[in-house]
């Protein structure tokens, strides 16, 4: 505590030591800006668990929260703020342990959400958007990598309990839950277009990997509808121009690498060694198409307003509206793929199947909130 006081300086000293344009009190600043543009060095930095907790519990004390956020975030991702990723990326062993560091500080009933509200919700979402994979396949069950498709070194690596809280905590946030909904959306269409395209990846055929994936979504997005719910009670039109806001923003950049699936957190990758043939069948190996549509009939339905709306994610405020908007979008992102690329699945069944395996998942996300949270709305 006092953190900030040790670096203030009067007028007369000459000594930056950030080396920019602050004012040199706290040199932390400048060192986790410098972490937040060199991902190997924040990996290597935030490997010790010791070093993490203490950057992001002093955040608590200081004003260097803005920088402090996207340093474990460039940590966890691989990539550095503001550099447009060429390719997919795969999550390292240690990554993923970084991130499972990170949501068990946010998880922590004493003061785990104090560190969203800082003002660092933006990187926490950005983290959680860039590991739907993971968390899908955490809230579905272990061993679902023929499902969930991702280059990650320790898919099934991640807490349940953890992801749960970190996910309503950060939803709270306009720009953490913006991160989240856009990685989520564009990580369903992408594993959507892949099963669809090359039935053979699951070997129970793309009528059950469609279902895991659409009942996979219920839970991430029942989280964040109840998280926007309970943090509308206090402050509900703030809260949902700020997603919008945050939506359109993300939106745009996201729609920019969609095609590489990398930062939105949409690993829809064929497993290196599982079906080779289709890796060589793909363009480089990701599917992007799908997930640029689903972009932009969000954006689009950020456009509207009002009760009556129910286009993509018009009001998390009616948690019915959320619910069939996740339906929505889900079911349109397959119907497409099936359009696309010529599949044999009948769309009408599809729909049907799709709409009652969301159903399922969002019906899910109550016991799992129970289970893990105390909520305000409940």
């Amino acid at each position: 505590m006092g953190t900030t006081d040790l670096w203030k300086s009067d007028n007369h000293q000459l000594t930056d030591l950030v080396f920019g344009d602050d004012d040199g009190r706290d040199p932390m600043v400048g060192f986790m800006g410098a972490l937040s543009h060199d991902p190997e060095a924040a990996t290597n930095t935030f490997d010790d668990k010791q070093v993490l907790e203490h950057v992001l519990q002093s955040i608590k004390y200081t004003d260097r929260d803005g920088a402090v956020g996207h340093a474990p975030e460039a940590a966890v991702t691989g990539d550095g703020v503001g550099q447009t990723p060429t390719g997919p990326a795969p999550h390292t062993a240690t990554q993923v342990e970084i991130m499972n560091n990170v949501m068990h500080l946010v998880a922590q009933p004493d003061g785990g959400k104090d560190l969203v509200s800082k003002g660092i919700g933006d990187g926490f979402g950005d983290m959680a958007s860039a590991y739907v994979p993971e968390i899908s396949q955490t809230l579905t069950g272990r061993r679902a990598e023929s499902i969930f498709l991702t280059h990650s070194a320790a898919p099934d690596g991640l807490d349940r309990l953890d992801t749960t809280r970190l996910l309503y905590e950060v939803a709270q946030d306009p720009n953490g839950r913006a991160g989240i909904v856009l990685g989520q959306t564009v990580c369903t269409a992408g594993l959507l277009e892949a099963h669809i395209a090359h039935p053979e990846l699951h070997d129970g055929g793309p009528g059950k990997a469609i279902r895991t994936i659409s009942e996979s979504s219920g839970p991430i997005q029942g989280i964040v509808g109840h998280a926007n719910a309970d943090a509308a009670l206090s402050d509900a039109l703030a809260s949902e121009k700020g997603q919008n806001d945050s939506l359109k923003t993300k939106g745009v950049l996201t729609k920019g690498v969609a095609g590489v699936l990398i930062g939105a957190g949409a690993a829809a990758l064929v497993p290196q060694g599982m079906a080779g043939g289709v890796v060589s069948a793909t363009a480089g190996g990701y599917f992007g198409a799908i997930a640029g549509i689903a972009i932009d009939r969000m954006m689009e339905g950020r456009q509207a307003s009002g009760a009556a709306d129910r286009a993509i994610y018009a009001s998390g405020h009616e948690l019915n509206g959320y619910q069939d908007s996740v339906i929505k979008q889900t079911q349109d992102s397959a119907i497409e793929s099936i359009e696309t690329y010529g599949s044999k699945l009948p769309p009408e069944s599809t729909r049907n199947e799709m709409r009652d395996a969301v159903n399922d998942g969002w019906r899910a996300s109550d016991t799992v909130l129970e289970d893990a949270h105390n909520q305000p709305a409940a």
